[in-house]
């Protein structure tokens, strides 16, 4: 699975990054990663853009770290997503907080900065950060703008800072018209405040997740709304179509085979979702994907998937899926009504899979297939178990060997008929191509030389 190989720059050391987990509560994401130190980081976004990377530290109460880690959703990274937040293999620096704190004033208006400041409350000194909201409602207040800093109240009051001490600042009388507005249903003050609708459609998801999702769409934060639809997806997956429809929507085929491949041990193998991924990386070329989903999941296939799967199977002379290793059932159902290519697919996968297995573990593998047809690998399997040990078909044993493709096998059985009856042509003849298809032209030579004595 991809990386976004992020690398973090500390002086004179890049430290790679790998990604683990996505947090989303509210407006924010942090998604915490392991370095190539060993230790383990947190970075910080809001919205679509990226704030900071910290050390990893313990989410202490009353922090927005703490309510992230309780109240936020949990997904595994999405490489897709976090890539468009912060693309690939881009080079980052842990700002310091002072640098950190004017570069968010540069970017946001005084009540939303404040509110994205004081998301880092978990690193940010604690009295640099209530001394800097404590003066910002002092200059909202001696400016007159008492809507504004209600407003930057409410919106802390949302995120769970310091509840006690950000009602006191907004207790005052003279913020009765602004504590007025907030009043309105939530709908209501969808134009007036969308920030402060935003966090609270995500407190009352179960209520205003369309509210939350046409918020995304008019701000075009498509992978919030990408990654808030899989996350209700995860917590009730019986109907992908919500989930399908806005990955169809926004991203590439790839891409959606990335996010449902990093889902899908989290979703029931009886999901309809797998059906659809089976597609996906069908249309893609992703053959041992598409062969490892299928035996993975209980999968309804069509006709032309069935054949798809055979395909991949046939393709190639080396095993590219341990068929021993499937439930029967479910290799059944794969090639019923073709026995022929599934023997053709078995007498190829033959040579590799007696490097791990027996006969008679092949034996017992093809026995337990429910398959109408007669396999003639079976039969030819049964008859080597059974003349294995006998001296007297030993040239059979040769021969059925040969056929098979098991050329190994074939040289110790004709090397034993021309011990016995070195003045046998045939034995000596197959000894001799067997050689070649090993590639052992020494061998072969010798083999042809015997040959040519014995005629003349």
């Amino acid at each position: 699975m991809k990386k976004a190989g992020w690398i973090l720059q500390v002086k004179k050391d890049e430290i790679s990054l790998q990604e683990k987990e996505i947090f989303l509560y509210q407006q924010s994401k942090v998604v915490t990663a392991v370095g190539s130190d060993q230790n383990k980081y947190l970075l910080f976004f809001y919205k679509n853009r990226f704030l900071n990377i910290i050390p990893s530290t313990s989410a202490k109460k009353s922090t927005f770290l703490y309510e992230i880690k309780k109240h936020g959703k949990r997904v595994p990274a999405l490489y897709p997503l976090l890539t468009k937040w912060l693309p690939a293999h881009t080079k980052i620096k842990s700002l310091p907080a002072q640098p950190f704190i004017q570069k968010i004033k540069d970017h946001y208006s005084l009540e939303e900065a404040i509110l994205v400041i004081s998301q880092l409350d978990c690193w940010l000194d604690a009295s640099l950060l209530k001394q800097l909201i404590h003066d910002t409602f002092l200059q909202l207040r001696r400016g007159g703008k008492l809507q504004a800093a209600y407003r930057l109240g409410m919106l802390l009051d949302a995120r769970s800072f310091q509840k006690d001490w950000v009602h006191s600042l907004i207790s005052q009388p003279d913020y009765k018209n602004a504590a007025q507005i907030y009043q309105k249903p939530l709908e209501s003050l969808y134009n007036d405040d969308p920030i402060f609708v935003e966090q609270k459609s995500y407190l009352l998801l179960s209520k205003y997740d369309s509210l939350l999702f046409k918020l995304y769409e008019e701000q075009h934060r498509t992978n919030d709304s990408i990654l808030l639809h899989t996350i209700l997806f995860l917590e009730n997956p019986t109907n992908p179509k919500d989930l399908l429809q806005a990955l169809t929507k926004h991203l590439n085929k790839m891409e959606i085979v990335m996010i449902l491949l990093t889902i899908k041990k989290r979703i029931p193998t009886s999901s309809t979702l797998h059906s659809e991924l089976l597609r996906y990386l069908l249309q893609l070329g992703e053959e041992k994907q598409a062969l490892k989903l299928y035996f993975a999941s209980q999968l309804e296939l069509d006709l032309i998937e069935k054949e798809k799967l055979l395909a991949i199977l046939e393709e190639t002379d080396h095993p590219k899926y341990d068929l021993l290793l499937v439930e029967p059932d479910k290799l059944s159902y794969l090639i019923s009504g073709s026995p022929r290519k599934f023997q053709a697919i078995v007498e190829k996968y033959l040579p590799s899979y007696l490097n791990k297995y027996s006969l008679e573990d092949i034996h017992d593998w093809l026995g337990k297939l429910s398959i109408k047809e007669p396999l003639p690998i079976k039969n030819n399997i049964a008859k080597m178990i059974e003349w294995s040990d006998n001296p007297e078909k030993q040239l059979d044993l040769g021969h059925l060997s040969y056929q098979l493709k098991l050329y190994d096998k074939a040289v110790e059985c004709f090397s034993w008929e021309v011990e016995l009856n070195p003045e046998n042509k045939e034995p000596l003849s197959w000894l001799m191509k067997s050689y070649q298809h090993l590639g052992k032209k020494e061998e072969a030579k010798w083999c042809n030389k015997l040959l040519l004595e014995q005629r003349s």
